[in-house]
């Protein structure tokens, strides 16, 4: 048996804030997904006295940390082009306003380029009139790069605008080029590969 992973997700705090979503089945905080299939791997951590590794389940909450009416959310696309990157910025977007009722969204141009101001890249307002035909076209409305940027200016950026969830859309090169670890505190940011 390996020793068992930890795929913990920190928490900025409690979750005091009621969900504006209705008419969904939330999920709870002790939902989760194993991460072996094999009935025979998952016993050998049971018969060891210990729990098989898991993922926490995704999709709505009851109690949220974030006040919907009070916070802006950024989107970026980093790294090579694939299809469905419009697709993944059109949903974000549209269950941002509808589901959550975020009223200030902004995309950012170019990858993390579009959150260092020495490139001149403006934040683009997404709204669900500008998504609400993207899903037709290839690449991403946003475009893209590859690199690092430097943290403290990005943060700067996010900070100005107050955004305080960013979406980075792309694969593990795009999880590198952020370290969450020096973000404001108060700050989040999500994935999506």
């Amino acid at each position: 048996m390996e020793q068992a992973k930890d795929f913990t997700i920190q928490r900025l705090g409690d979750c005091m804030i009621p969900s504006p979503m209705s008419g969904v089945r939330f999920n709870g905080d002790t939902e989760h997904v194993l991460l072996h299939n094999d009935l025979g791997a998952i016993r050998s951590y049971l018969d060891a006295g210990g729990e098989p590794p898991k993922f926490e389940a995704a999709g709505p909450r009851e109690k949220i940390f974030f006040d919907p009416s009070k916070i802006a959310c950024g989107l970026v696309t980093c790294g090579g082009l694939c299809p469905g990157l419009n697709d993944v910025i059109r949903s974000i977007v549209l269950s941002l306003y509808h589901h959550y009722g975020v009223r200030t969204i902004y995309g950012f141009p170019y990858g993390y380029e579009g959150l260092a101001p020495k490139f001149g890249h403006q934040p683009i307002m997404l709204t669900p009139r500008i998504v609400s035909h993207i899903n037709e076209m290839g690449g991403t409305i946003l475009g893209s790069s590859r690199g690092n940027q430097d943290v403290l200016e990005m943060v700067d950026t996010l900070d100005r605008l107050q955004v305080g969830i960013l979406f980075c859309i792309g694969g593990d090169g795009t999880q590198r080029g952020l370290l969450p670890s020096v973000m404001k505190p108060g700050s989040e940011v999500y994935s999506s590969v």
